[in-house]
C-alpha cells in the first residue's frame, strides 16, 4: 500500500478553505494605485500613523485601558492624523486609474 501524498492533501485543504470563504469573498477589489514619488511618500508616512493609533488603541479597547466612553475623542483624533488627507491621496489615485 502507498503512501498519502501530502502534497494533494494540503491542496485539498487550502481547496476547502478557499471554497468555504467564496460566498463571503469581495466580488471587486480596487485595482493598483500609482502615486508619484511625494504623494507616496506622504501616504506611507499617513497609513503608518493611522495605523498604529488603529492598532494600539483597539488593544487598549479590548483589555480594557481605554474605556468606549472615549470612543467620540478617538474617532476625532483621526482628523489630526490627516485621515481626510489619507483619503483624498486614495481617491486622486483612483480618479487617475479611472480616466485612463
Amino acid at each position: 500500500a502507498g503512501t498519502a501524498d501530502p502534497y494533494e492533501y494540503n491542496y485539498q485543504i487550502m481547496q476547502s478553505s478557499i471554497n468555504d470563504y467564496k460566498p463571503v469573498a469581495a466580488k471587486e477589489y480596487l485595482p493598483p494605485l500609482l502615486m508619484n514619488a511625494e504623494q507616496s511618500a506622504r501616504y506611507d508616512e499617513l497609513r503608518t500613523s493611522i495605523n498604529t493609533y488603529v492598532n494600539e488603541n483597539s488593544v487598549r479597547f479590548i483589555v480594557g485601558d481605554r474605556s468606549f466612553d472615549t470612543w467620540d475623542e478617538y474617532l476625532a483624533e483621526f482628523g489630526k492624523l490627516g485621515l481626510q488627507e489619507y483619503i483624498d491621496l486614495l481617491q486622486e489615485a483612483y480618479d487617475n486609474f479611472v480616466s485612463n
